[in-house]
């Protein structure tokens, strides 16, 4: 190694023993890349923050009513707003954003300290850059849902769970109830917690611990089996209620060819999206190195790598059930700190005798920056104009439109809803005096479908724009060929009322011609 490369290597090596300064840079990076991308002008671009937002706010009043089983987001939110009041509620979203931008950047040190239980303090540094720079969860932190709150206290119960410190598994305990009361997917770290208690080697008044262990979980769970019990009467409802729903009826984002599959079938086809979405969240960088990772981990298989690995599976598993209710990748995410470190304990290996590998860590590690940047712009790339047409028609309808909708431009109408509250009854969602949003149905293959759920829940209006949609094939036809259908009578064209950017259609149902 020459002299220059040699120096390079030591003053990488010894900035890296500073880790503080270090994650300070790398939390720095990450949250500018986050409000970079943060739309802060515009509505939230996620139906559900709306619908948390509104939530949240209704907690603040002590009002539970419609307020779903996993409120833990919710209620953290409902504390900061309540400290720190605005006047709108455009206001209310970007305070919703800062906060779900700040807890994920806060979980980034959580990420390294859990990678030390590990690796070392440079690849330690590594996983933690991994997670903060991956690009499926700065989009999501912008988003302002559930999963930034999650993974934190995921993370954080991961730190405890893997500590040698036996008493930090009563911490443990209490941070895996705290993720059932964010998300259903918290069992997951309530079992391999069990697991680990029933499992780990010299462990003193094991009997003790795990009744500890399980008391803990219950009491730090219990707003999430209490509301089950409010609403149900059964404080096991909400994971009765995966099989009862996906026997009953398809989860919404499924395609509607798939509308009247039995359940085996969406079953199979729920775990072919599952192992698509595993790629997903692992591009761009971690599906090159986990794989190493994992082969580190079968060869030294002791206790905390077998952990580590029966955490991927039972993640994996217990996935499969929600996969019923909601097809969507950040199912997974709980999956990306964890292969954050795998990835990392894999190129360890990979670098263990190489004599730049501190120079091809900060390469790397500048690399991984470039290609989430690139990622993000390519995902945000949008074009204002249109952007702004789009909300401001969003601004035209909830101003002039009366009755219950239905359809597109969801968002658009509910980030610009005046005086907007919950709705309470059936799949009313937002609601003010003159105009209710109706969450949309289960996917509709043919009109009949899609009408029987309009007639069921008293929709008057259905908003098409011009974008074919798997969920519902028929709106598409609908849009072009609108005379063919007597029964619905046309009252918006975007394009007649001076909108250049979009094409959407707002029709009135006329349910007297359907008889």
């Amino acid at each position: 190694m020459s002299f220059l490369s040699q120096l390079v290597e030591d003053k990488i090596e010894n900035f890296c023993k500073k880790y503080y300064l270090s994650l300070i840079i790398i939390c720095g990076i990450s949250i500018s890349l986050k409000i970079y991308f943060t739309p802060f002008s515009f509505p939230l671009e996620s139906q559900d923050a709306l619908i948390f937002l509104h939530q949240a706010k209704q907690l603040g009043q002590g009002n539970f009513e419609g307020i779903p089983f996993n409120y833990g987001w919710q209620s953290v939110l409902s504390f900061f707003f309540t400290i720190f009041p605005q006047e709108t509620d455009y206001a209310y979203m970007n305070l919703l954003r800062i906060l779900s931008i700040v807890i994920s950047t806060t979980t980034i040190p959580a990420v390294y300290f859990f990678a030390k239980k590990f690796l070392n303090n440079r690849f330690s540094l590594l996983a933690a850059s991994f997670f903060a720079f991956d690009p499926n969860l700065i989009e999501n932190s912008i988003f302002g849902i559930t999963e930034t709150l999650f993974l934190l206290l995921s993370v954080l119960m991961l730190n405890f769970l893997f500590s040698k410190n036996n008493r930090l598994l009563f911490l443990a305990a209490i941070f895996a109830g705290f993720t059932l009361d964010v998300r259903l997917n918290g069992i997951i770290l309530i079992v391999i917690l069990i697991i680990s208690v029933i499992s780990k080697p010299n462990l003193s008044k094991r009997g003790i611990t795990l009744i500890g262990v399980i008391f803990l979980i219950s009491i730090s769970s219990s707003p999430f089996f209490l509301q089950n019990i409010e609403s149900t009467g059964n404080p096991f409802k909400s994971f009765i209620g995966i099989v009862e729903n996906a026997e009953n009826s398809p989860p919404p984002s499924m395609e509607s060819n798939l509308a009247q599959s039995s359940i085996n079938e969406r079953l199979t086809y729920g775990i072919g999206e599952e192992f698509k979405h595993i790629f997903r969240i692992a591009i761009p960088y971690l599906v090159l190195f986990v794989p190493f990772g994992l082969i580190v981990i079968f060869s030294h298989f002791n206790y905390n790598n077998k952990i580590l690995f029966l955490l991927i599976v039972i993640t994996l598993l217990v996935s499969i059930p929600i996969y019923l209710r909601s097809i969507e990748y950040r199912n997974l995410f709980l999956l990306l700190p964890i292969f954050s470190v795998v990835a990392s304990i894999g190129l360890q290996m990979i670098l263990k005798d190489n004599n730049r590998k501190n120079i091809f860590l900060v390469l790397l590690v500048a690399g991984i920056i470039l290609l989430s940047w690139n990622m993000l712009r390519d995902r945000s790339d949008f074009n204002s104009n249109i952007y702004e047409e789009r909300d401001n028609f969003g601004k035209f309808l909830s101003s002039n439109l009366q009755g219950k909708l239905m359809g597109d431009y969801y968002v658009e109408i509910a980030g610009n809803l005046p005086n907007a509250e919950l709705g309470t009854s059936g799949k009313d969602q937002l609601k003010n005096n003159q105009l209710t949003l109706v969450g949309f149905g289960p996917p509709a293959n043919s009109m009949n479908e899609l009408l029987d759920f309009a007639k069921k829940y008293d929709v008057t209006h259905i908003v098409i724009d011009d974008k074919f949609d798997a969920r519902s094939p028929e709106l598409i036809e609908i849009f072009y060929n609108e005379s063919k259908y007597s029964f619905l009578e046309k009252v918006i064209d975007s394009e007649e009322i001076g909108f250049n950017q979009i094409k959407v259609k707002v029709f009135k149902i006329n349910y007297d011609k359907l008889e």
